[in-house]
């Protein structure tokens, strides 16, 4: 679907109104030549499209914004910026109160297209606290303990379905100078990059539906806690192992949590597949063996134990 775009020098973003109309921004590669401009986007589609591309000249006040990917620069509408149902993690129950609103930019970021079925998540949210969700962890020890005995601080780590995690926190803080966090909810991604400050450039950002989006590069470890449970579908299943498959180079590692056999069966009125390690090892072979396996019993801000599965799978 066409979308019209004004691009405002100032580097502000122009405002918007009556439904439909959808804000959108620009983002830079390293060397400058996109950030500190503004677009505005139209579209009365409810689905909307990559809108733009290409170069803008900055002035030097613009804000500094960086890819570690580089190439070509998109932008889409912030209100596509949701994440599908299919691949969130829910509220499972747990109570909330309003969630402020989200720091106003973030950088570097790739925006891709999102699902209309992401406004639910990107509901979630803008509806509670981060630490009223079911899924926070004040301190993801099984992730960093797995991620740290599968690849070293030297190698390239990529967390999907990242939400708003500390995850990047601890990794930047541990000294691994390559992490790149995805998410469908732009809410989340800019939790993070205000949590994490001027270290923010120390990580790379990706705005994404999962199962759309299409690597640039390789990665020495994926990590994901809570999101592959959420495939219910036997094809959306199959299009996570092959892209997993051509995400993580090979000897590189994939560290995934989900939830036990044991565990809930719904999060968020949506369906979960509940695995064992064995389960998890079987789907993602031949492409994948298993290295190591354990269980974890995380405890929700609500006060419920949800078993999760967590394997480590080694590329071949």
């Amino acid at each position: 679907m066409p979308v019209a775009l004004r691009v405002s020098p100032s580097g502000a973003f122009g405002s918007v109104g009556a439904p439909g109309q959808l804000a959108g921004r620009l983002l830079s590669d390293r060397t400058g030549a996109f950030g500190g401009a503004a677009i505005t986007a139209l579209t009365g589609a409810a689905r909307a499209a990559v809108t733009a591309e290409g170069t803008v000249s900055t002035p030097k006040t613009s804000p500094a914004v960086s890819n570690r990917r580089g190439g070509t620069i998109m932008a889409t509408p912030d209100a596509c910026l949701r994440r599908p149902a299919r691949y969130r993690r829910g509220r499972c129950g747990d109570g909330g109160r309003a969630y402020p609103p989200p720091a106003p930019a973030f950088s570097p970021l790739d925006l891709i297209p999102m699902d209309q079925a992401a406004e639910h998540w990107e509901s979630v949210y803008g509806s509670r606290a981060l630490d009223e969700l079911s899924w926070f962890q004040a301190s993801p020890a099984v992730s960093l303990r797995l991620l740290q005995q599968a690849a070293p601080q030297t190698g390239s780590v990529i967390d999907v379905g990242a939400g708003a995690s500390t995850l990047a926190d601890l990794l930047v803080e541990a000294g691994w100078a390559d992490v790149t966090v995805l998410d469908v909810s732009a809410s989340a991604l800019s939790a993070v990059r205000a949590r994490l400050g001027p270290r923010a450039d120390r990580v790379s950002f990706v705005a994404a539906d999962l199962l759309s989006w299409q690597p640039r590069r390789s990665y020495d470890v994926w990590h994901d806690r809570a999101v592959f449970h959420f495939l219910v579908a036997p094809a959306d299943q199959a299009r996570y192992v092959a892209l997993a498959g051509r995400a993580v180079a090979t000897g590189g590692a994939l560290v995934l949590g989900s939830f036990a056999a044991d565990g809930p069966t719904r999060c968020s009125g949506l369906p979960i597949t509940r695995y064992d390690p064995e389960t998890l090892a079987d789907a993602f072979a031949p492409a994948f063996r298993l290295e190591h396996a354990e269980r974890e019993e995380h405890v929700t801000p609500g006060g419920s134990i949800q078993p999760f599965s967590w394997v480590v799978l080694r590329r071949r």
